[in-house]
Protein backbone atom coordinates (compact mmCIF):
# COMPACT_ATOMS: atom_id res chain seq x y z
CA UNK A 1 0.00 0.00 0.00
CA UNK A 2 1.12 3.11 -1.33
CA UNK A 3 0.86 6.03 1.51
CA UNK A 4 2.75 9.15 3.47
CA UNK A 5 4.14 7.67 6.18
CA UNK A 6 5.40 9.91 9.42
CA UNK A 7 9.12 9.52 9.51
CA UNK A 8 9.18 9.79 13.29
CA UNK A 9 7.08 6.70 12.68
CA UNK A 10 9.91 4.67 10.59
CA UNK A 11 12.18 2.10 12.15
CA UNK A 12 16.08 2.04 10.80
CA UNK A 13 18.17 0.24 13.36
CA UNK A 14 16.84 -3.54 13.00
CA UNK A 15 19.80 -5.04 10.16
CA UNK A 16 17.82 -3.75 7.38
CA UNK A 17 20.55 -1.55 6.10
CA UNK A 18 23.52 -3.15 4.01
CA UNK A 19 25.69 -0.40 3.49
CA UNK A 20 26.46 2.80 5.23
CA UNK A 21 24.92 5.93 3.91
CA UNK A 22 27.09 8.42 2.05
CA UNK A 23 26.50 11.79 3.00
CA UNK A 24 27.28 13.21 -0.63
CA UNK A 25 24.23 11.19 -1.35
CA UNK A 26 22.18 12.79 1.08
CA UNK A 27 23.51 16.03 0.37
CA UNK A 28 22.31 15.72 -3.58
CA UNK A 29 18.84 14.06 -2.93
CA UNK A 30 18.27 17.03 -0.36
CA UNK A 31 18.94 19.56 -3.31
CA UNK A 32 16.69 17.48 -5.84
CA UNK A 33 14.12 17.73 -3.33
CA UNK A 34 14.07 21.15 -2.83
CA UNK A 35 13.84 21.60 -6.49
CA UNK A 36 10.37 19.60 -6.68
CA UNK A 37 12.14 16.69 -8.12
CA UNK A 38 9.92 13.38 -7.01
CA UNK A 39 11.41 10.67 -5.76
CA UNK A 40 9.58 6.58 -5.69
CA UNK A 41 8.97 6.06 -2.24
CA UNK A 42 10.78 4.07 0.39
CA UNK A 43 10.08 0.71 1.05
CA UNK A 44 8.96 -0.59 4.48
CA UNK A 45 7.65 -3.71 6.08
CA UNK A 46 4.96 -3.28 8.81
CA UNK A 47 5.13 -5.97 11.37
CA UNK A 48 1.89 -4.58 13.28
CA UNK A 49 4.05 -2.35 15.63
CA UNK A 50 7.13 -0.98 13.60
CA UNK A 51 7.60 -0.04 10.18
CA UNK A 52 11.02 -1.50 9.13
CA UNK A 53 12.73 0.63 6.54
CA UNK A 54 14.70 -1.64 4.02
CA UNK A 55 14.80 0.19 0.95
CA UNK A 56 15.14 3.93 0.91
CA UNK A 57 17.84 4.99 3.38
CA UNK A 58 19.30 7.77 1.54
CA UNK A 59 16.02 9.40 0.56
CA UNK A 60 14.97 8.96 4.19
CA UNK A 61 17.40 10.86 5.45
CA UNK A 62 17.49 13.64 2.91
CA UNK A 63 13.42 14.35 4.18
CA UNK A 64 14.43 13.66 7.86
CA UNK A 65 17.57 16.62 7.27
CA UNK A 66 15.02 19.22 5.34
CA UNK A 67 12.78 18.54 8.41
CA UNK A 68 9.99 16.79 6.20
CA UNK A 69 7.00 15.65 8.24
CA UNK A 70 6.18 12.68 6.00
CA UNK A 71 8.20 10.41 3.27
CA UNK A 72 6.16 8.75 0.50
CA UNK A 73 6.14 4.72 1.17
CA UNK A 74 5.73 1.58 -0.03
CA UNK A 75 4.17 -0.49 2.93
CA UNK A 76 4.06 -4.09 3.27
CA UNK A 77 2.72 -6.27 5.51
CA UNK A 78 5.46 -8.74 7.17
CA UNK A 79 8.41 -9.37 10.08
CA UNK A 80 11.43 -7.50 10.84
CA UNK A 81 13.17 -10.77 9.21
CA UNK A 82 10.98 -10.33 6.55
CA UNK A 83 12.62 -6.89 5.96
CA UNK A 84 16.15 -8.04 6.61
CA UNK A 85 15.79 -10.42 3.69
CA UNK A 86 14.26 -7.92 0.99
CA UNK A 87 17.00 -5.89 2.19
CA UNK A 88 19.04 -7.96 0.19
CA UNK A 89 17.66 -7.11 -2.91
CA UNK A 90 17.90 -3.04 -2.71
CA UNK A 91 20.39 -1.07 -5.21
CA UNK A 92 21.04 -4.01 -7.33
CA UNK A 93 19.81 -2.24 -10.64
CA UNK A 94 19.25 1.27 -10.06
CA UNK A 95 19.74 4.03 -7.34
CA UNK A 96 23.32 4.37 -5.96
CA UNK A 97 25.29 1.24 -7.23
CA UNK A 98 26.56 -1.25 -4.96
CA UNK A 99 30.35 -0.85 -4.09
CA UNK A 100 32.50 -4.31 -5.50
CA UNK A 101 31.92 -7.19 -2.91
CA UNK A 102 28.75 -6.37 -1.63
CA UNK A 103 26.75 -8.95 -2.58
CA UNK A 104 29.88 -11.36 -1.14
CA UNK A 105 30.08 -9.73 2.20
CA UNK A 106 25.87 -10.44 2.48
CA UNK A 107 26.19 -14.06 1.48
CA UNK A 108 28.97 -14.24 3.74
CA UNK A 109 27.52 -12.70 6.85
CA UNK A 110 24.16 -12.83 7.02
CA UNK A 111 22.68 -15.33 4.05
CA UNK A 112 24.56 -18.32 4.42
CA UNK A 113 25.20 -18.32 8.39
CA UNK A 114 21.14 -19.12 8.15
CA UNK A 115 19.99 -21.52 7.70
CA UNK A 116 16.56 -21.37 5.92
CA UNK A 117 17.68 -18.08 3.52
CA UNK A 118 21.13 -20.79 3.25
CA UNK A 119 18.52 -23.35 1.56
CA UNK A 120 17.38 -21.64 -1.40
CA UNK A 121 18.89 -22.86 -4.63
CA UNK A 122 22.16 -20.44 -5.91
CA UNK A 123 19.87 -19.98 -8.83
CA UNK A 124 17.15 -17.86 -6.59
CA UNK A 125 19.84 -16.55 -4.48
CA UNK A 126 21.64 -15.02 -7.35
CA UNK A 127 18.28 -13.17 -8.71
CA UNK A 128 17.90 -12.33 -5.27
CA UNK A 129 21.07 -10.99 -4.52
CA UNK A 130 22.03 -9.18 -7.93
CA UNK A 131 24.52 -11.63 -8.84
CA UNK A 132 25.55 -14.62 -11.15
CA UNK A 133 25.05 -18.34 -10.22
CA UNK A 134 28.82 -19.56 -9.97
CA UNK A 135 29.55 -16.36 -7.93
CA UNK A 136 26.81 -17.76 -5.39
CA UNK A 137 28.52 -21.54 -5.79
CA UNK A 138 31.98 -19.86 -5.57
CA UNK A 139 31.07 -18.14 -2.31
CA UNK A 140 28.81 -20.85 -0.93
CA UNK A 141 31.97 -23.07 -1.34
CA UNK A 142 34.31 -20.81 0.22
CA UNK A 143 31.66 -20.02 3.19
CA UNK A 144 31.82 -24.17 3.46
CA UNK A 145 35.29 -24.80 4.10
CA UNK A 146 35.73 -21.76 6.36
CA UNK A 147 32.91 -23.21 8.80
CA UNK A 148 34.36 -26.50 8.89
CA UNK A 149 37.62 -25.05 9.71
CA UNK A 150 36.53 -22.90 12.05
CA UNK A 151 34.52 -25.58 13.85
CA UNK A 152 37.41 -27.79 13.81
CA UNK A 153 39.39 -25.55 15.59
CA UNK A 154 36.65 -25.41 17.81
CA UNK A 155 36.13 -28.77 18.20
CA UNK A 156 39.93 -29.41 19.57
CA UNK A 157 39.64 -26.13 21.84
CA UNK A 158 37.09 -27.67 23.72
CA UNK A 159 39.19 -31.39 23.46
CA UNK A 160 42.51 -29.40 25.04
CA UNK A 161 40.65 -27.66 27.83
CA UNK A 162 38.93 -31.18 28.81
CA UNK A 163 42.18 -32.69 29.45
CA UNK A 164 43.59 -29.99 31.01
CA UNK A 165 40.91 -29.75 33.67
CA UNK A 166 41.22 -33.23 34.09
CA UNK A 167 37.88 -34.59 33.75
CA UNK A 168 36.71 -37.99 33.12
CA UNK A 169 36.56 -38.65 29.43
CA UNK A 170 35.29 -42.27 29.69
CA UNK A 171 32.50 -41.40 31.82
CA UNK A 172 31.78 -38.48 29.67
CA UNK A 173 31.96 -40.98 26.66
CA UNK A 174 29.07 -42.66 28.65
CA UNK A 175 26.70 -40.00 28.30
CA UNK A 176 23.82 -40.30 26.09
CA UNK A 177 23.83 -37.52 23.02
CA UNK A 178 21.05 -35.04 23.76
CA UNK A 179 19.48 -34.37 20.70
CA UNK A 180 17.86 -32.16 21.38
CA UNK A 181 20.32 -29.78 22.88
CA UNK A 182 20.80 -27.67 20.21
CA UNK A 183 24.21 -26.28 21.28
CA UNK A 184 27.13 -25.06 18.53
CA UNK A 185 28.99 -28.36 18.19
CA UNK A 186 27.64 -28.86 14.89
CA UNK A 187 23.63 -30.49 15.38
CA UNK A 188 21.23 -28.59 13.00
CA UNK A 189 18.28 -26.63 14.62
CA UNK A 190 15.11 -27.89 13.38
CA UNK A 191 12.99 -25.79 10.85
CA UNK A 192 10.12 -24.66 12.86
CA UNK A 193 6.69 -22.82 11.70
CA UNK A 194 5.89 -18.93 12.17
CA UNK A 195 4.56 -19.93 15.82
CA UNK A 196 7.71 -22.01 16.52
CA UNK A 197 6.27 -25.45 16.25
CA UNK A 198 8.86 -28.16 14.77
CA UNK A 199 7.82 -28.54 11.22
CA UNK A 200 7.46 -32.17 10.04
CA UNK A 201 9.86 -33.74 7.83
CA UNK A 202 7.47 -34.26 5.03
CA UNK A 203 6.86 -30.62 5.39
CA UNK A 204 9.91 -28.78 5.26
CA UNK A 205 9.82 -28.38 1.66
CA UNK A 206 6.98 -26.74 1.40
CA UNK A 207 7.72 -24.27 4.37
CA UNK A 208 11.69 -23.67 2.64
CA UNK A 209 9.73 -22.38 -0.21
CA UNK A 210 8.25 -19.41 1.43
CA UNK A 211 11.02 -17.37 -0.28
CA UNK A 212 9.52 -18.07 -3.90
CA UNK A 213 5.85 -16.88 -2.92
CA UNK A 214 7.76 -13.43 -1.48
CA UNK A 215 9.92 -13.18 -4.21
CA UNK A 216 7.00 -13.28 -6.81
CA UNK A 217 5.58 -9.95 -4.15
CA UNK A 218 8.51 -8.29 -4.49
CA UNK A 219 8.33 -8.10 -8.37
CA UNK A 220 4.96 -6.83 -8.13
CA UNK A 221 6.02 -3.84 -5.86
CA UNK A 222 8.68 -3.36 -8.58
CA UNK A 223 6.56 -3.56 -11.35
CA UNK A 224 3.98 -1.16 -9.56
CA UNK A 225 6.82 1.10 -9.03
CA UNK A 226 7.93 1.59 -12.43
CA UNK A 227 3.87 2.68 -13.41
CA UNK A 228 3.32 4.65 -10.39
CA UNK A 229 6.91 6.61 -11.53
CA UNK A 230 6.25 6.73 -15.22
CA UNK A 231 2.76 7.97 -14.86
CA UNK A 232 4.21 10.69 -12.44
CA UNK A 233 6.73 11.38 -15.42
CA UNK A 234 4.12 12.06 -17.75
CA UNK A 235 5.70 9.14 -19.69
CA UNK A 236 3.60 9.31 -22.92
CA UNK A 237 4.12 5.32 -23.02
CA UNK A 238 1.70 4.97 -20.24
CA UNK A 239 -0.45 7.64 -21.02
CA UNK A 240 -3.30 4.82 -21.24
CA UNK A 241 -2.24 3.02 -18.30
CA UNK A 242 -5.02 3.15 -15.84
CA UNK A 243 -3.04 3.79 -12.50
CA UNK A 244 -5.92 3.28 -10.10
CA UNK A 245 -6.81 0.48 -11.49
CA UNK A 246 -3.51 -1.28 -11.51
CA UNK A 247 -2.90 -0.37 -8.01
CA UNK A 248 -6.15 -1.76 -6.87
CA UNK A 249 -5.32 -5.47 -9.46
CA UNK A 250 -1.90 -5.75 -8.51
CA UNK A 251 -3.06 -4.98 -4.54
CA UNK A 252 -5.37 -7.84 -4.98
CA UNK A 253 -2.23 -9.89 -6.44
CA UNK A 254 -0.38 -9.51 -3.95
CA UNK A 255 -2.91 -10.43 -1.06
CA UNK A 256 -3.76 -13.72 -2.88
CA UNK A 257 0.16 -14.32 -2.58
CA UNK A 258 0.37 -13.45 0.97
CA UNK A 259 -3.06 -15.60 1.78
CA UNK A 260 -0.89 -18.52 0.17
CA UNK A 261 1.98 -18.86 2.78
CA UNK A 262 2.50 -21.96 4.25
CA UNK A 263 2.29 -19.91 8.02
CA UNK A 264 1.80 -23.52 10.73
CA UNK A 265 1.08 -26.62 11.40
CA UNK A 266 -2.28 -28.16 10.71
CA UNK A 267 -2.86 -28.75 14.68
CA UNK A 268 -5.89 -30.90 13.95
CA UNK A 269 -3.91 -33.69 12.43
CA UNK A 270 -0.09 -32.39 13.29
CA UNK A 271 0.66 -32.15 9.56
CA UNK A 272 -0.31 -35.24 8.37
CA UNK A 273 -3.03 -34.16 6.43
CA UNK A 274 -5.32 -37.10 5.66
CA UNK A 275 -8.82 -36.78 5.63
CA UNK A 276 -8.01 -33.26 6.92
CA UNK A 277 -10.46 -31.21 6.43
CA UNK A 278 -9.44 -28.01 8.61
CA UNK A 279 -6.21 -27.76 6.11
CA UNK A 280 -7.78 -29.48 3.01
CA UNK A 281 -5.33 -32.47 3.28
CA UNK A 282 -2.33 -30.02 3.24
CA UNK A 283 -0.81 -30.49 6.70
CA UNK A 284 0.12 -26.84 6.98
CA UNK A 285 -2.43 -23.56 7.18
CA UNK A 286 -2.02 -20.24 6.27
CA UNK A 287 -2.18 -17.05 8.83
CA UNK A 288 -5.81 -16.91 8.35
CA UNK A 289 -7.00 -20.40 8.69
CA UNK A 290 -4.52 -20.43 11.98
CA UNK A 291 -6.31 -17.64 13.45
CA UNK A 292 -9.35 -19.66 13.16
CA UNK A 293 -8.03 -22.76 15.07
CA UNK A 294 -9.68 -23.20 18.16
CA UNK A 295 -7.70 -21.73 21.17
CA UNK A 296 -7.15 -25.22 22.70
CA UNK A 297 -5.70 -26.28 19.45
CA UNK A 298 -3.22 -23.93 19.34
Amino acid sequence: MKKDLAIKNITTNGGTQQRPVDDAVVKRYMGLIKDGVKFPPIDIIHDGKDNWLWNGFHRYHAYRKLNKKYIPALVEDGTKRDAVFFSFTANKEHGLPRQPGTAKRMLLEKIFPDKEWSANPDEFLAEWVGCTKQHISKTRIEYEKSKKSKDSGQANSQKTTSCLSGQNESAMDSEPENEDSGDSTGSTLPLKDSTGKVVPEHLKEIFSRKDEIKIHIRQLNEMLKIVQEARANNDVLFHYTDLNSFEVEAGNIKRNLRFTLPYAVCRYCGGDGKHCRACDETGFANKMRYDTTLEEMK
